[in-house]
């Protein structure tokens, strides 16, 4: 048989042809691995790469820590692609967002990061402040990695909002609940029932038995007005102390105000105030209004 041998020449053309083969597998792989390098994950970039004092006050008493967080989004809808965002938030802002965020109905049941806790003693110290800076990057990172909180219109703002009264009308808008319902409570608990009551009880001790009218009525709703007093005073406490709603104090809380407030609203349409405390008395023509108002 006779048998084919490449030349010298097509021996060489067949080495150029098998280096350039190579060169384009090498040039692709590099590219791949570049791109591989340059891409970024669909999310929220976040950082807090610095942080200051802030002198306040007279003589800089009430001075305060600030820091600086830097966001960056990627596919993220709502938010402007290839743009950086930089705010400056302090701790307190935190605290704020921390709450309304999990008191959202949105997302209860959702398991998310705590926020580091606060300090009244060493909350101007650099070691701390550093330690709370990195403690605080991790929160948000936590956050921007979470696959539902990551497209919060809260958690945006939080990290977006660059002008300070439009923040601060933000913090107005979006207020806590444990917030709102304390200064409810408060409202609610300058309703004078001692007064009420003890003007009530007055009267009907200067009454004989016989003459009473709807006793059982009445001394139920002094009864429940009371109960109700006690709860709102245990929940304010438990607000004030604590700062914080558990369900329970949430459920109370809702109870009680509801039940205060018919009395309120009753009291201003009926005219209680008069009735009870400057007339001092319940006869029969005031049995039907008195029908209408309950405590429950």
């Amino acid at each position: 048989k006779e048998l084919y041998s490449q030349s010298d020449s097509e021996k060489e053309e067949t080495k150029v042809e098998f280096t350039q083969l190579k060169t384009k597998i090498r040039d692709s792989r590099l590219n791949s691995s570049m791109h591989e390098e340059l891409k970024v994950s669909d999310g929220l970039e976040v950082n807090i790469p610095k942080f200051e004092t802030v002198s306040d006050g007279y003589w800089g008493l009430k001075a305060y820590t600030r820091f600086l967080i830097v966001t960056r989004a990627h596919n993220i809808p709502m938010l402007e692609p290839n743009t950086e965002y930089s705010v400056w938030r302090r701790f307190s802002d935190f605290e704020w967002f921390h709450s309304s965020l999990t008191e959202q109905d949105e997302y209860k049941g959702l398991v998310l990061p705590s926020l580091p806790e606060k300090s009244f003693f060493s909350k101007n110290n650099e070691a701390f402040v550093e330690s709370r800076r990195h403690d605080l990057i991790s929160y948000l990172k936590s956050l921007a990695s979470h696959k539902v909180i990551k497209n919060s219109r809260l958690f945006h703002l939080f990290l977006t909002t660059t002008d300070d009264d439009e923040f601060n009308e933000l913090r107005s808008q979006e207020g806590t609940l444990k917030s709102k319902l304390y200064e409810y409570a408060q409202h609610l608990m300058k309703i004078d029932t001692d007064y009420l009551v003890a003007n009530i009880s007055q009267y009907f001790d200067k009454q004989e038995p016989e003459c009473f009218l709807l006793p059982v009525l009445i001394q139920t709703r002094i009864e429940g007005m009371l109960e109700y007093e006690t709860q709102l005073a245990e929940v304010v406490k438990g607000i004030k102390d604590k700062y914080e709603l558990t369900d329970h104090i949430s459920e109370s809380m809702s109870q009680v105000a509801l039940s205060l407030e018919k009395f309120r609203l009753n009291s201003e349409t009926l005219e209680l105030d008069k009735l009870f405390l400057l007339g001092g008395f319940i006869d029969e023509d005031n049995i039907e209004d008195l029908d209408d108002i309950t405590f429950a």
